[in-house]
C-alpha cells in the first residue's frame, strides 16, 4: 500500500514515511529515503524547510524562514526556479534548469537532487528519524 502525504512540515514526514520527495514550483528538487534527506539535505529548498520547522527546536528559539517569495507558477523564471531565493545561487543557476544528480545513498531509495551545486548546502540541523 502507498500513500501520498503533502505537507511543508518535514518533521511530520519523518514520523509517517520512509521515502520523501521535495517539490518546488511544480518540480521535484530532491528525493530519496527520509533518513538520507533529513541527515544530509542537498537542495537549498529542502535545507530551508528543515530550518523552518518547529520539531526539535527549543522553546523561544527563532526559526529561519526561507527568504523571498515563491515564483509565479504561470511565469516561472528560466533556470532553477529556486535560484532567486537561494543563498548558494551562482550566475548559471538562473539560466539553466539543473538536471537530476544521483548522490551517495545510504537507504533503500536512491538520493537524487536537482541542484547545480549539491555540495554547497547541507548545513541544516539534522532531525531524528
Amino acid at each position: 500500500m502507498a500513500m501520498i502525504f503533502v505537507t511543508h512540515d518535514l518533521g511530520v514526514v519523518v514520523e509517517v514515511s520512509r521515502k520523501l520527495a521535495v517539490m518546488y514550483a511544480g518540480r521535484m528538487v530532491e528525493s530519496g529515503s527520509v533518513h538520507d534527506i533529513v541527515r544530509n539535505p542537498r537542495h537549498p529548498y529542502t535545507e530551508g524547510l528543515l530550518h523552518s520547522t518547529v520539531h526539535e527546536v527549543e522553546k523561544g528559539q527563532r526559526l529561519t524562514p526561507i527568504r523571498g517569495s515563491p515564483p509565479n507558477l504561470a511565469a516561472l523564471p528560466p533556470g532553477c526556479s529556486f535560484s532567486p531565493r537561494c543563498r548558494y545561487a551562482a550566475t548559471g543557476c538562473n539560466v539553466i534548469c539543473p538536471r537530476p544528480v544521483t548522490l551517495e545513498t545510504h537507504g533503500a531509495y536512491e538520493h537524487v537532487t536537482r541542484c547545480h551545486y549539491p555540495d554547497r548546502g547541507g548545513s541544516a540541523t539534522a532531525m531524528s528519524s
